[in-house]
Parts: C-alpha cells; sequence; structure tokens
C-alpha cells in the first residue's frame, strides 16, 4: 500500500488505490505476466529493496511532479523477461496517461518469479 497521498490537481482529487488499480489491471494485461506478485526470494532480496512481503506496487512524485512507479511482477516461463518487463512499463505509462491524466516519470518492474503453467 502507498503512503496517503492524492493524485491529479488541486480541483480533483484521485485515491492512490485507484491509481495502484489502474497500474495492476494495466501490468495484468501484458502477455507474459502471471501475476503482479507480493512475493519476495527470500530475506536477501527483502532487504536488498526494502519493501514490505505484501508491497507489490509502490507509488511516489518525483521533483518535477511526475509519477514514479515500482512493480513486483511473477512472469511465465517461456516468455522473454527483458520483453515483457518493456511491455508493462509502457503499458503502465500509457494507461496511467490516459485513465487517470497522470504524467509518469518512470516504471521500475522487478520480476520476482517465473511460474510454469500447469498441464491441462
Amino acid at each position: 500500500m502507498t503512503a496517503a497521498k492524492n493524485f491529479g490537481s488541486p480541483s480533483m482529487t484521485i485515491a492512490p488505490g485507484v491509481v495502484e488499480r489502474v497500474i495492476a489491471i494495466s501490468a495484468g494485461e501484458v502477455e507474459g505476466v502471471a501475476s503482479v506478485s507480493s512475493y519476495t526470494s527470500g530475506p536477501f532480496i527483502h532487504q536488498m529493496y526494502s519493501l514490505a512481503k505484501n508491497q507489490p506496487i509502490v507509488t511516489s512524485i518525483n521533483q518535477e511532479g511526475k509519477l514514479e512507479v515500482t512493480i513486483h511482477i511473477a512472469c511465465w516461463y517461456g516468455y522473454s523477461i527483458p520483453d515483457v518487463a518493456r511491455k508493462v512499463q509502457q503499458n503502465i505509462a500509457d494507461a496511467l496517461l490516459l485513465q487517470v491524466a497522470i504524467e509518469v516519470g518512470r516504471v521500475d518492474v522487478f520480476v520476482e518469479s517465473v511460474q510454469f503453467k500447469k498441464a491441462e
């Protein structure tokens, strides 16, 4: 969960939960994304990134007033991880600009795991 802050102009307020939901949905729409993940690979990864275990999405506003996003995802096995991450970055930036008129300064994507599809 993001610290309490509102996005938008003085005449309009968008709750952080709405922004995070747009981020999660737009990331999940990318082919190759298995899930938006709250998974951490163990204590070492947790210490490296200083993220709480249940924070798959973290947002902040930079000095230029643009949104910075950090998202943790799981990818499906067989997809190019760099390609999936780039598509997630682009999809999030496009969705936020189109749906809530927030300009994005940066999207950091952390691929926390690779998942295998279950045999049918």
